[in-house]
């Protein structure tokens, strides 16, 4: 079945809300059965409606984790795997009826499992809505339980339900209520949800890429360190470190989606070689020896410096790749690219290596050097500049 262009609503709630026997009733399909295993989210959809149903485990009062766990599992997946039929458009919050109340630690943990959903429209469904009078009491109920938490959810509408038919006594039915208006409501709130769940999805890969990129500047510059730290070699030759910086280059490149060609390979040799004008070993070390009390042996002094230039550059690349992945920079800009090194350079580089040096103390093996370096320059944020979605 042709399913381009459907919506996905993600149902969430306490076990026994009727979560599934919802679904069975929007879909008309009464075989559908309750997901039970941790991390088996299920979709279900037909014909008869236009938009997609995501079954979840319930959530239990003091055993959050797994219905959570499940939760973030597939939303992570969701946004690796690129899938517009498993990302989350609209949210179900399930609540029931019956119990007259609300536990706080649920809303709580379903803030934290649709916490990647940034911006994605929720309705809370007050299941089990038999009694007439208390439907407006539930209400009110759950807008002052969300006040209390100052949960953040995005809830736009609060609709009473019955999802079939129920006996309240010999004499009295409480007939199907309600699914006419959630089925409006949603359909109405989709394509501002669809448009959310594509921004949370490319917000979530972003993230991604960010951590992909760091964990290889991260290893390049424990890299540098390494070469830094070796006896007789002369740091202040500036094509020591080009070959590592280019071959870092490449990988961040790669990273937000650009191909191996001759652009790429322009690209990182024209930043190595703009990086190695701004950040000259040479006129670096130079500064240092003029510093009173910077008396740092030659092997540590090089390998700090080494690591430090490699960090930063990695960091200019990381920034200069994202924001050409945004579609926010021309891979030819050079312009930009220099004045991007030089805010790098010029935003306290030489004390954050003054800072390095002194913070070593004692502890001048490489790793002690590397996990130095990356407390001093991670404290400040990388390169200004708009990286929203």
């Amino acid at each position: 079945m042709e399913t381009a262009g459907k919506g996905n609503v993600l149902l969430i709630g306490q076990s026994g809300v009727g979560k599934t026997t919802l679904i069975r009733a929007i879909l008309g399909d009464d075989q559908i059965e309750a997901v039970e295993k941790t991390d088996a989210l299920r979709i279900y959809e037909n014909d008869r409606i236009p938009f997609r149903l995501i079954d979840t485990i319930g959530f239990e009062p003091k055993h959050d984790r797994r219905a959570v766990a499940a939760i973030q599992k597939w939303s992570r997946d969701s946004a690796k795997k690129g899938r517009t039929d498993t990302k989350i458009d609209l949210i179900w919050f399930c609540v029931d009826g019956t119990s007259g109340r609300i536990f706080e630690q649920t809303i709580r943990s379903v803030l934290k499992s649709v916490k990647m959903w940034k911006g994605v429209p929720i309705v809370m469904v007050i299941t089990k809505s038999y009694s007439v009078p208390e439907r407006e009491n539930n209400s009110k109920l759950i807008q002052n339980a969300l006040f209390k938490c100052k949960a953040g959810l995005d809830v736009r509408e609060i609709l009473p339900v019955v999802a079939e038919v129920y006996r309240l006594d010999e004499n009295a039915f409480a007939p199907p209520f309600g699914l006419d208006r959630l089925t409006e409501v949603t359909n109405a709130l989709l394509p501002e949800g669809i448009r959310a769940g594509e921004t949370a999805i490319q917000r979530q890969i972003l993230l991604m890429k960010r951590g992909m990129a760091q964990g290889l500047i991260v290893s390049a510059t424990g890299a540098a360190v390494a070469v830094g730290a070796i006896p007789f070699v002369n740091l202040a030759d500036a094509a020591i470190l080009t070959p590592m910086e280019i071959g870092m280059f490449n990988a961040i490149g790669m990273i937000y989606g650009m191909k191996k060609n001759d652009q790429l390979k322009t690209f990182a040799t024209s930043l190595a070689s703009m990086g190695a004008v701004t950040f000259a070993a040479k006129k670096i070390l130079t500064a240092l020896s003029a510093i009173p009390g910077i008396g740092a042996a030659a092997g540590v002094l090089n390998a700090v410096v080494a690591g430090s230039i490699v960090f930063s550059l990695g960091e200019v690349a990381a920034f200069a790749f994202e924001q050409i992945w945004l579609g926010k920079m021309d891979m030819d800009d050079r312009e930009r690219l220099a004045a991007l090194l030089e805010e790098k350079f010029s935003s306290g580089f030489m004390q954050k290596i003054t800072e390095i040096l002194q913070g070593i103390g004692d502890q001048k093996d490489k790793e002690s050097i590397l996990k130095t370096i990356l407390k001093v320059f991670t404290k400040k944020d990388p390169p200004k500049g708009d990286v929203s979605i």
